[in-house]
């Protein structure tokens, strides 16, 4: 790297530092990261999953005892049973140093509370859904109850021909918006789904009957910014081997 200002040399300037290991904030420093935590978790007797690789996974089946390792950056919140979480904070703190933060309250701007007593586990993403609001300048959109208008009929054939047109749509930030909306729906807010689907076919070159229904997305995130996912704690007879879910085919 480049002589840090204040250490530069003054026989030899224009000659370069030669680094024993990487310093944070340079271009190699993630990558180096990375390799390091994925030999530590390899070696320890994770499992990356192929689908996504911040994901490790390892399980005792003799005990049916299991962990679940998320990395994101150098926040590593972990999901499993209480003895392999436990053990697992003792082996990352051998080797890295780490600060146990407790139980997960937020996490990639999803808000998280577990309440064991009545054994339910609620996610929301209220606050980002109101940053967003925000950001925009939508915090004070009037609500609505749907995503979409019951018809609509927008198309590509709404979309703007003309160079004056297309350079009036510039101003509004249809994809940054859609790409907002989108994280949304795939973190805690599935009703989102159809509407962000069909949106996106109009990123390239949308008009201003297509923004309108963004802002009606708006509109409707304002009035569910409230809403949660809650997952409940069953009895069963015996323990389930595969999440069961059930949907609406219309």
């Amino acid at each position: 790297m480049s002589q840090p200002p204040g250490f530069e040399s003054s026989s030899q300037p224009n000659y370069v530092c030669h680094l024993h290991r990487s310093l944070y904030g340079l271009k190699q420093s993630p990558r180096l990261w990375f390799q390091k935590f994925n030999s530590f978790m390899l070696t320890h007797g994770y499992s990356r999953l192929l689908s996504e690789p911040n994901i490790y996974i390892r399980h005792k089946h003799s005990s049916n005892q299991f962990l679940i390792v998320a990395l994101y950056v150098d926040d590593i919140p972990l999901v499993g049973t209480p003895s392999e979480i436990t053990q697992a904070k003792l082996e990352l703190s051998q080797a890295f140093s780490i600060t146990d933060l407790g139980p997960l309250s937020y996490f990639l701007g999803m808000q998280i509370k577990r309440d064991r007593t009545l054994g339910t586990l609620i996610i929301h993403q209220n606050k980002f859904t109101n940053e967003i609001l925000k950001s925009f300048g939508m915090l004070n959109i009037k609500p609505c109850t749907t995503p979409l208008p019951l018809i609509s009929k927008v198309s590509l054939v709404d979309s703007p021909t003309t160079p004056k047109d297309i350079a009036f749509m510039k101003q509004f930030p249809f994809k940054h918006l859609i790409g907002k909306l989108r994280y949304l729906a795939n973190g805690t807010c599935p009703d989102l789904g159809f509407a962000i689907n069909y949106l996106r076919h109009f990123m390239h070159n949308p008009s201003l009957m297509h923004w309108k229904l963004v802002q009606r997305v708006m509109r409707y995130i304002k009035d569910t910014s409230n809403y949660r996912l809650t997952y409940k704690r069953f009895q069963y007879e015996r323990p389930l081997k595969s999440l069961i879910g059930w949907f609406d085919s219309d």
